[in-house]
């Protein structure tokens, strides 16, 4: 027999002999991943077939039959998963599914109407106008609304409504579909807008608009209109601290408040006149009830002006000075950041003695008088 029939043979028989021994498909002997048939039936919650659902998983899709029935064929292995999902009319449904074997695989998958709903706004107030909006999803026929309270239904789509009061209610929204009722719940709380502000320490002042009040140990509450405010603390001896705040329904804001550091401030003195030397004391008070100064040393105001930096609160000197001008002191009361112009004037000549000028004038007199008496003995 030719040596090439004979390799032919011999692969054959190796392949035979691979399927019949290794309980595997050849697909899978070559690394690849084996048609997996999955049957899919969809049905309605009464147990009704479902015609011309769309069902997926993979990438793929089918469309059911009159018998509710469709079929895909993903590729996977024994242990893959798969999400069937199916969907008609607004229903939806899905199935999970794992592979445990190579032979068909079926599945049951029920659509129904889905019955949800939404409010606004989220936390209401009494008297406010609440406006629920159905999100339902299915072969909806008609709505019915309760509210929790003595109201009659309402079998609008999306009705409004409001409570007088605050408290919780529970609002029960049922729909209709082509075989029966769906029903969903939630309950809703209306509450009149109240703002507490706890501090720490106790005993802070807190302001909220136009309104202050003490914050004891427990907190300052205020009843408010729902918008935004500006709340203030402050305490002796601590900063004061302030934040907005949106309130739309009972808040708690929690300040926390830290001690006053020393406020600095800055004295900045300006001279009329270039280079004159400035001099600023603080006045102290002794313990024994003594007044003190603790003056800076001496500094030029160089071009016009000076500034001393980190100056704490109180009454200072400044005094300023330059030769052929008068000196000038005047007090400053420091509580803020703090600028002063000094403007010094000059010194005035003091007047001579008035025998100073009468010598003098004798002197002159005496001088002119000698003078004409050799002009006129020249002339002789």
């Amino acid at each position: 027999m030719d040596i090439k029939k004979l390799m032919f043979l011999g692969a054959i028989a190796i392949i035979v002999i691979a399927v019949l021994i290794i309980p595997q498909s050849p697909v899978k002997i070559l690394g690849m991943q084996s048609p997996m048939g999955i049957g899919i039936y969809v049905k309605r919650s009464n147990g009704s077939p479902v015609n011309g659902a769309t069902i997926s998983t993979a990438g793929m899709t089918a469309v059911t039959n009159d018998k509710g029935m469709g079929a895909l064929v993903p590729m996977g292995d024994i242990g893959s998963t798969f999400t069937i999902n199916a969907a008609y009319n607004g229903m939806t449904g899905s199935a999970y599914l794992v592979i445990t074997s190579l032979t068909p695989q079926v599945v049951n998958i029920v659509l129904q109407t889905k019955t949800d709903f939404t409010y606004s706004p989220s936390t209401p107030r009494p008297d406010e106008t609440i406006t629920f909006t159905d999100t339902s999803t299915g072969p909806i026929v008609s709505y019915e609304w309760t509210f929790g309270d003595v109201a009659a239904i309402s079998n609008q789509k999306n009705p409004t409504h409001s409570y007088p009061r605050d408290g919780a209610y529970t609002v029960t929204h049922t729909v209709r579909d082509d075989i029966g009722l769906r029903t969903v719940t939630k309950i809703i709380t209306v509450a009149t807008p109240v703002l507490t502000v706890k501090t720490t320490p106790s005993s802070c002042s807190v302001t909220v608009g136009e309104i202050t009040k003490d914050s004891g140990t427990t907190g300052a509450s205020f009843t408010l209109v729902a918008g935004t405010y500006s709340i203030s603390v402050s305490k002796t001896g601590y900063v004061t601290q302030t934040r907005t705040t949106i309130i739309s329904y009972a808040k708690t804001e929690t300040f926390t408040l830290s001690t006053t550091p020393p406020d600095y401030y800055t004295l900045t003195v300006i001279t009329k006149q270039k280079d004159c030397s400035v001099s600023v004391c603080k006045y102290l008070v002794l313990p024994q009830g003594e007044g003190s100064l603790s003056c800076e040393p001496p500094k030029s105001s160089g071009n016009g002006s000076i500034q001393y930096p980190s100056m704490t609160a109180g009454k200072y000197t400044v005094s300023a000075g330059k030769e052929g001008y008068l000196y000038k002191t005047m007090v400053v009361e420091l509580t803020g950041n703090k600028v002063i112009e000094i403007d010094l004037s000059q010194e005035q000549t003091q007047p001579q003695n008035i025998w100073t000028y009468i010598f003098i004038g004798a002197f002159i007199a005496s001088f002119i008088l000698i003078l004409v008496v050799i002009i006129r003995k020249k002339k002789k």
